[in-house]
């Protein structure tokens, strides 16, 4: 069990009692009233009343109290005291109700032995009138604290009612689970985190009802629709509710006619729906009669009154309930009844391919566009391919090519969009075509040069200037791509400047320009260009296909400069919520991604990996902007920050096919370097860690930004600071990132041992979010402090250190390893190699992984063992620091 796991009340039935703590600190209070006879607590069916009174009984028991528990039930309810049954004196006949309320409540103090007496009657609302009034009477004598339960909506016992309205009883009104009560239940039930679309699901399908989501989560394990995948749940598939939870929703539908049903069905393919629409379908009366009983809600929106179902589960249930021939007929009166309206297009298709009815090319191209703009280019590509197949021509092909494009399968997308070269029949259809193309070339093909000379051939299709200067805008994105970053913020520029640039390219050109100017090494410039680039709130939460790639610029800019990095967070998770919400894995994954390089840069990698997991599922079959293989190393420098080494070797190997067959592009060698080198720290290689991290800083001199990064984590893996410093400060010095300029100023003051540079370093950091590298410069400049004997400034940095660290999530560093104590004596060499000894590796092993002597390996450790003190392998793990504790048996 986790810690996590450990902090969830539990029910007197051990299941999880998940956002109910202030209820259930309300009945404690109120049992320590004296003014206070008890609590009813009110909710709908599935509220979970019970198990709240429940775990207030199981608190009672356990403060001392003497508990007894009565269940009323409909059958019941005509026999008089029939809940009362188990505590009823034999001798004392139902003629006498006031002597039996005596004897009766003299059993129970009996038996409570002088303890206080909690009664807890569950579905008091059937208590038949003796049973109810004996209740009442002991709580207004005080005999008894009562907690009840009661079902809102129906006709209750007046000697219950008259608890909470005479008798000084508390009544509790207890509500759905809000969404992040419903998520902290639902991974409480799978106990494991969840991934985003399994967390909208169980909210959006179960409405916070916490007995529908129980009973929801079963279903899905059990029919593997909700699979667990390398520490994450994921779900592959939404799952129908299971016969238990028909049967609860079926109840609740009781009673309907089939006109009711009907218009239940209705509502579960197609809400919202707007109220005269839905009064064609069905009449007026039963939409009356389903709002009355609570199934239904009508609501006033902008585009006029619209009706939608009180539980998303009723409209499931009803479809299922109904044969198949009537479903196909229902669905064909929906589609006949909805105008025409492009907007409307993917719903029609949908509804008209379900119930088996044949789907025009026209109607069917035009939903595929609606899906590729929602979001979902596999239904996009099926859409596509069977207006293709129905005679939709170039339209049709064009489609489906840009479809494939989306969904990452650039050598399938290549082939189909290249059939279409030099026939389509307008600038703006070329337009769209060009960018699908060229993306594909670029990003997910690496073929650059190629992209290139197909925007070259295009300058031909059309003679006018205008067609030419829209080709400017897929120059600059193959420069952008293929990292000519200083020549492509020049073309942006100019482009910019233009007063007759096109609307269609203007996005390209902030977003392109952003990324160019960024890695260039203007970020000032960058930060103004990618303002331009996303849409301003709340128009963001509903990015296109086009818009993607201003919010990956955007985002970009402010977490490698290192400015703003709480709004990039709180607008990129909003963002991402709503893609959730909205069906669409290819923003979301776009945006989850983006979310985990900054809980990475913050020095959180248990967040991180989290969401970069999570990236990869979105990214699996939905990445137009090759992000995949980005994630992936991320995702292994993560793990390998944990000392989960053999988790980062999978995602390092899952980076690597994801590749394929092509080299990886200028900006995918810095992330794989990092995740390389992290790996190589983790497995106790600090040398090649730091050589790795020097040799691909070297390789990407043009990017100052990810030169200055690379230097960095070098540092961290433990580099000589001399040897960093220098670069790490020229690379500063060619961009304006204020993180670049903060790692710099770190660098500096650790090459020169200046501990109040390292202090200011740690705080500079620290305000800008990068956490772990804040808590590596303070926890050095204690050590440079106590060494020169300054004990009261080195106690501060080491704290100021040691509150930094609690942040990271358990992250573990060579540099944070090497001010230990203990271990600050040692060469990194000496080091190097009493960490793998602390792993348990034989010299022979040390030395073939260093590549160097077993004599060697002996000498070294020989020497660090006697300056460490201690007399045998087993005790290095605790002497070398933290490091190879952390990551030790990996």
């Amino acid at each position: 069990m986790t810690a996590e796991d450990e902090r969830i009340d539990v029910s007197a039935d051990g299941s999880p009692l998940v956002g109910r703590e202030r209820e259930l600190a309300l009945i404690r209070a109120s049992r320590e009233r004296p003014d206070c006879t008890g609590v009813v607590i009110v909710g709908p069916a599935g509220v979970g009343k019970t198990r709240l009174a429940q775990a207030g009984i199981a608190a009672a028991r356990a403060d001392g109290a003497s508990v007894e528990w009565a269940q009323a039930t409909r059958s019941a309810a005509t026999i008089p005291l029939a809940a009362f049954v188990g505590v009823l004196p034999p001798d004392v006949g139902t003629e006498d109700p006031l002597g039996l309320f005596r004897a009766s409540t003299d059993a129970i103090l009996a038996r409570a032995n002088g303890h206080p007496v909690v009664l807890g009657l569950d579905d008091a609302d059937l208590l038949d009138p003796a049973s109810a009034a004996l209740a009442l009477h002991m709580a207004m004598t005080r005999s008894a604290f009562v907690v009840a339960t009661v079902r809102a909506g129906e006709p209750c016992p007046d000697a219950i009612v008259a608890l909470w309205k005479d008798a000084g009883a508390r009544r509790m009104d207890l509500a759905q689970l809000s969404e992040e009560e419903t998520v902290a239940l639902t991974e409480a039930l799978v106990r494991g985190p969840v991934e985003h679309v399994a967390a909208h699901w169980a909210f959006a399908a179960s409405a916070g009802n916490p007995l529908y989501l129980r009973e929801l989560v079963a279903a899905a394990l059990e029919t593997a629709a909700l699979r667990r995948e390398e520490g994450l749940w994921r779900l592959h598939r939404r799952p129908a509710p299971g016969p238990a939870l028909a049967e609860l929703v079926s109840q609740r539908l009781e009673g309907l006619d089939a006109a009711g049903r009907d218009l239940i069905a209705l509502l579960g393919l197609g809400e919202p729906l707007a109220l005269d629409l839905l009064s064609r379908l069905t009449g007026s009366a039963p939409i009356a009669a389903a709002e009355a009983r609570g199934l239904l809600v009508v609501r006033h929106e902008a585009r006029g009154d619209v009706a939608r179902l009180a539980h998303p589960l009723y409209g499931e249930v009803a479809l299922a309930e109904l044969s198949t021939t009537r479903a196909a007929a229902l669905r064909m009166r929906l589609a006949a009844a909805v105008d025409p309206d492009p907007g409307e297009a993917l719903r029609v298709t949908t509804w008209l391919r379900d119930a088996g009815a044949a789907v025009e090319p026209g109607l069917l191209l035009e939903a595929a566009a609606q899906a590729h703009r929602g979001g979902d280019p596999a239904l996009a590509s099926r859409l596509a391919a069977e207006a293709a197949a129905d005679g939709g021509g170039d339209g049709a092909t064009l489609a489906l090519g840009m479809a494939q494009a989306a969904l990452g399968r650039y050598a399938e997308a290549e082939v189909i969009l290249a059939s279409l070269e030099g026939s389509l029949a307008s600038p703006e259809a070329a337009l769209g075509y060009l960018y699908a193309r060229v993306n594909g070339l670029v990003w997910g093909l690496g073929r650059g040069e190629e992209a290139e000379r197909l925007v070259e051939r295009a300058a031909r299709w059309w003679p006018d200037a205008a067609w030419r200067r829209r080709l400017e805008g897929m120059r600059l994105m193959v420069l952008s791509a293929t990292g000519r970053s200083r020549e492509a913020g020049e073309l942006a520029d100019r482009l910019a400047a233009d007063p007759e640039l096109d609307p269609m390219v203007a996005p390209l050109v902030a977003s392109g320009g952003a990324i160019a100017w960024l890695y260039a090494g203007s970020t000032r410039k960058a930060e103004a260009m990618a303002e331009r680039a996303l849409p301003p709130p709340p128009a963001d939460e509903r990015l296109a296909d086009r818009a993607l790639g201003g919010l990956v610029a955007w985002a970009l800019v402010r977490l490698e400069s290192g400015r703003d990095w709480d709004e990039l967070e709180a607008r990129v998770s909003r963002i991402e919520r709503a893609a959730v919400e909205a069906g669409n894995r290819v923003t979301a994954g776009a945006a989850v991604a983006l979310l985990g390089s900054l809980a990475l840069y913050r020095g959180a990698p248990v967040t991180a990996a989290r969401r970069l997991r999570e990236a990869g599922a979105h990214l699996e079959a939905n990445d137009p902007r090759g992000l995949a293989v980005i994630a992936a190393a991320e995702l292994a420098q993560a793990e390998a920050m944990v000392g989960r080494v053999e988790s980062a070797q999978r995602a390092r190997e899952a980076a690597r096919l994801r590749l394929g067959v092509r080299p990886a592009a200028w900006h995918e060698r810095t992330k794989l370097a990092r995740a390389d080198a992290w790996i190589a720290a983790a497995t106790g290689e600090l040398a090649r860690a730091a050589e790795l991290c020097r040799n691909a800083a070297e390789a990407a001199s043009d990017w100052p930004v990810f030169q200055a990064q690379l230097l960095r984590e070098a540092l961290s893996a433990g580099a000589g600071p001399r040897d960093v410093a220098g670069p790490l400060k020229a690379a500063a010095s060619r961009c304006d990132s204020r993180l670049a300029a903060a790692y710099a100023a770190h660098a500096t003051a650790l090459a020169e041992c200046d501990g109040d540079a390292l202090l200011s370093a740690a705080r500079e950091l620290s305000a800008i979010g990068a956490k772990l590298a804040a808590a590596e410069a303070a926890a050095q400049a204690g050590a440079v402090q106590e060494a020169a004997g300054r004990l009261a400034a080195a106690s501060r940095s080491a704290g100021l250190s040691a509150r930094l660290q609690q942040e990271c999530e358990g992250a573990r560093t060579p540099a944070l390893g090497a001010t230990h104590p203990a271990a600050a004596q040692l060469t990194r060499r000496e080091r190097e190699i009493a960490e793998q000894a602390a792993r348990g590796r034989s010299n022979q092993e040390i030395a073939a992984a260093l590549t160097i002597s077993v004599r060697t390996v002996e000498s070294h450790l020989y020497h660090a063992m006697t300056k460490l003190g201690v007399a045998s392998r087993d005790e290095l793990g605790a002497a070398v620091g933290p490091v190879a504790a952390r990551t030790g048996g990996r």
